[in-house]
């Protein structure tokens, strides 16, 4: 139901669209219909009571006793036997009851048969409840015990002694957990026949019909009809390997144990496939995650819960440790074999899963997808909404994040949402900064613990660098633009499958600019910049290093960011000769490190003041090498004209070029002066002149370990100045 809300205010502001939502009924119930309706409920329910347990008397002890009238009266009562009467279709065989089909299939004899019938009683009509408590000659004790089915189904000791030992716990019943045999009783504890037999509610609710998950499954999983299909959007090779797969079980006509065992980056992906299988092989879906697993029991419930349904048991192990994935994968195999079913397991490294699973395994291989399919779904997603975007918009943020489908579903609406609606033909036109901030919200993890995030304000026009470092950096960018279409369109892919990621080195003296080129970078190509902190990562104990670095590059593997790792030295330097023990650590933590970088999918920027301190490995690796010099005279001028926006009230006598000329800085120094400068005047509340800047730059010195007297200051400029500079 929509609901409209209208505003209390009489005014709105020029230009503001009216809310439009529709109201709620404003009738009121009518009360007198609904209790005539459950008066009528009511005295009918109570005619039924008369015919099922007679007129009432005025026995004082009426329903704690049960008298042998109202036994015969009972008994002479039709039963609702027709219950278990529901028929499944048997591939081998003319349709048959469920009952019978469940002893084909479970071994179970005669006796068997007829203790799940005398279990299930009570619950197929409640009059078994009085009934059995007669028998029992305890009107507490309602349900089938051990001693009562003993005492229907068999005749003699002889034959009771077999039946009893029908019921321990090696026999089918107890072993696939058809039954159970409780105490029933309020201390724990009752003799061993007086204990209670009860029919699982799994199978009891299988055998009556009962439609939904059992209740023990209806919190961690969720069964569904597939409505997708193998279509083109699957990748070929994945879609044959169904093909094949569902041919091979057409012709054995029965459903084995058998896993479909997906690695990929992409969970959505892989849930959508492995329903376009079940949808193709006439199967229903039973989603859960692989964590839901863990309870006593769950896994057999869950595989027989397939079983009974149908269904394929698609499970999500995204995330999970592969030693956790392959002990759940292990319980489940013992469960199949009783209750056979086609499992997919979503995944994101196959490797060292299957451990002790003893059934046949489809591996199936998940690559990113294709550039122009996450087009599509971007274009899919907006349409829905009834917006668009422009094409190479959405060309621009499929190629640069790699959402997942429902990834792209979210961030479409968010982007919708946000955006400021253009309307043209009745569409709202997205634009391109709105899609790509919805794309990277929805991409990001979080790394507060080990990165700072910084986000881009630099542009171009503020990098002051040589020309061959700049013409670099814009050869960065366009590489990291085209990368996908290298692997994908163009194949190389195929041939280079290790090492696809993108690195860069940026190496000079302090205060040149790297830092400022990785967020122009960033911001060029529309990524976060996550600045890593070597304080956060860096540890004295052995492999604790390995393991920091490992959470970084795995959770910022698939999101749209740059690793950008500052005075890389520290955690990149030169392997040395080993001495001792420590040499050794240190070197193992080296050689992983470069084994990680290499693997590492995504945009890395390493920046570092000693380019020879970095192992010479490293630099092979690396995608560019970017060398930021110690700015001249001319790039420092033009440093310190663009650190001034036009509202600085600068002084008449502020003579930026003889700055740049006497003062030998770097950029950042130059920052630093000019920050402190202003500082200074505005402390002041004057406008800024070159004293404040001679103050500033003189501190900047200080820091160098430089001094410099205010004469001396006063002296540089006033000789640059007769000098005519």
């Amino acid at each position: 139901m929509t609901v409209r809300i209208q505003s209390n205010r009489k005014t709105k502001a020029p230009g503001a669209k009216k809310a439009s939502v529709q109201a709620c009924p404003a009738s009121m119930p009518d009360f007198a219909a609904l209790r005539d309706n459950l008066l009528a409920l009511v005295q009918r329910g109570v005619a039924r009571a008369v015919m099922r347990y007679g007129e009432p008397d005025n026995d004082p002890f009426r329903g704690l006793h049960i008298s042998p009238e109202e036994f015969c009266r009972l008994l002479s009562t039709s039963v609702d036997t027709m219950r278990l009467g529901i028929q499944r279709g048997v591939d081998d065989g003319p349709p048959s009851l469920r009952l019978d089909w469940l002893c084909r299939r479970y071994n179970l004899t005669a006796f068997d048969r007829d203790v799940l019938l005398v279990a299930a009683g009570p619950d197929i009509d409640l009059r078994y409840e009085r009934i059995y408590a007669y028998l029992n000659d305890d009107v507490g004790r309602r349900h089938a015990t051990i001693d009562l089915v003993l005492e229907l189904l068999c005749e003699t000791t002889v034959e009771k002694h077999i039946g009893r030992s029908r019921l321990s716990p090696e026999m089918p019943l107890l072993a696939n957990q058809l039954i159970r045999i409780t105490d029933g009783s309020d201390v724990g504890f009752a003799a061993a026949d007086a204990r209670i037999v009860r029919v699982d509610e799994q199978v009891l609710a299988w055998l009556t019909g009962v439609g939904g998950l059992d209740t023990r499954l209806a919190k961690i999983a969720r069964c569904a009809t597939p409505r997708r299909s193998i279509d083109a959007d699957m990748p070929p090779a994945i879609r044959a390997t169904f093909n094949a797969t569902l041919a091979q079980i057409a012709e054995a006509k029965t459903w084995s144990p058998l896993l479909l065992l997906m690695e990929g980056e992409d969970p959505d992906t892989q849930a959508n496939a492995a329903e376009a299988f079940a949808a193709a092989g006439g199967l229903r879906v039973l989603r859960v995650a692989l964590d839901a697993l863990s309870g006593d029991g769950v896994a057999e419930l869950l595989a027989r819960e397939a079983f009974f349904k149908d269904a394929l048991l698609s499970v999500d192990a995204h995330g999970a440790p592969t030693e956790a994935v392959a002990a759940k994968l292990r319980t489940l195999s013992a469960a199949l074999e009783t209750s056979p079913c086609v499992v997919a397991l979503a995944c994101r490294q196959s490797t060292g899963v299957l451990g002790d699973f003893h059934h046949p395994v489809v591996p199936l291989r998940f690559g990113a997808e294709d550039i122009d399919v996450r087009c599509v779904r971007w274009r899919a997603a907006l349409a829905a909404h009834d917006a668009s975007a422009d094409a190479k918009a959405i060309e621009r943020v499929a190629q640069r994040i790699a959402l997942p489908s429902r990834g792209i579903a979210a961030a479409a609406a968010t982007a919708v949402w946000a955006a400021r609606a253009e309307m043209a033909n009745g569409r709202v036109k997205v634009s391109a900064t709105d899609l790509q901030d919805a794309a990277r919200r929805f991409a990001r993890r979080d790394l507060s613990a080990l990165a700072q995030t910084i986000v881009p304000v630099a542009t171009w026009d503020q990098l002051v660098s040589s020309a061959d470092a700049v013409a670099q950096l814009r050869e960065f960018c366009a590489r990291v633009d085209c990368n996908n279409r290298l692997l994908d369109q163009w194949g190389l892919g195929r041939r280079i499958s290790y090492g696809t990621g993108i690195s860069a080195l940026f190496f000079g003296p302090s205060g040149t600019g790297k830092t400022m080129a990785a967020e122009i970078i960033a911001g060029e190509l529309g990524l976060d910049l996550l600045k890593i902190d070597l304080s956060g990562v860096v540890s004295k104990y052995i492999g604790e290093t390995e393991k920091n670095l490992e959470k970084i590059f795995v959770a910022a593997r698939g999101t749209p960011s740059i690793l950008f790792f500052d005075e890389a030295d520290a955690l990149f330097g030169k392997r040395s000769e080993v001495r001792d023990s420590h040499d050794r650590y240190a070197n193992v933590e080296i050689s992983y490190l470069l084994q990680r970088m290499e693997a590492f999918e995504g945009v890395t920027i390493l920046a570092t003041n000693i380019h020879q301190n970095l192992d010479e490995a490293f630099v092979r690796r690396l995608t560019f090498a970017v060398h930021f010099p110690f700015p001249d005279a001319e790039q420092r001028r033009a440093i310190w004209r663009g650190i001034f926006p036009p509202e600085v009230p600068l002084d008449a006598d502020v003579d930026l070029g003889v700055l740049a000329r006497r003062f030998p800085i770097c950029g950042g120094a130059i920052k630093n002066a000019a920050l402190a400068a202003a500082a200074l005047a505005t402390s002041e509340r004057t406008r800024l002149g070159m004293r404040h800047l001679l103050h500033a730059v003189r501190r900047e010195y200080q820091k160098m370990g430089k001094s410099l007297t205010p004469a001396e200051l006063l002296g540089t400029v006033e000789a640059a100045r007769t000098a005519g500079e």
